[in-house]
């Protein structure tokens, strides 16, 4: 997949205790005046096309953009099943919006979602426990 912009995506094939997991790393472009909805269809269909189980990273745009409803119908985000009431990344210390996001896939299931402040970073991170459905 080729990207309009300077960021782009990437993707990660782990083994976690012998099961292999797919997962997208989004890095999409800060630009405020270049459109975002191209990046994200493209991030979208890469994980479609990989079988993603995780979908990560900063999209530099905000969760509840209409951009992510085609994410919606395909992965569950963490926050809404897993994560407490503040969800917004950016930019610290006061975080304002929700830019940098985890999306599980349905082999997943989000037990817990949190912020987690790292130094030296203008962004809050994301971290994730995630559970097999399949319970093993």
């Amino acid at each position: 997949h080729s990207f309009p912009t300077r960021r782009s995506s990437d993707l990660l094939t782990l083994d976690v205790g012998g099961r292999i997991l797919r997962i997208v790393i989004a890095d999409v472009g800060p630009d405020p005046l270049y459109p975002r909805g191209e990046n994200l269809r493209k991030i979208h269909e890469m994980a479609r096309d990989f079988d993603a189980d995780l979908v990560l990273g900063d999209f530099n745009t905000p969760v509840d953009s209409a951009f992510f409803d085609a994410y919606r119908a395909d992965y569950s985000y963490a926050f809404d099943h897993g994560g407490a009431w503040l969800r917004e990344t950016w930019p610290r210390p006061f975080p304002l919006l929700g830019i940098d996001q985890v999306w599980a896939g349905p082999r997943l299931r989000i037990v817990r979602a949190e912020r987690i402040f790292a130094p030296n970073s203008l962004h809050v991170g994301v971290a994730v426990i995630l559970r097999p459905v399949d319970g093993l």
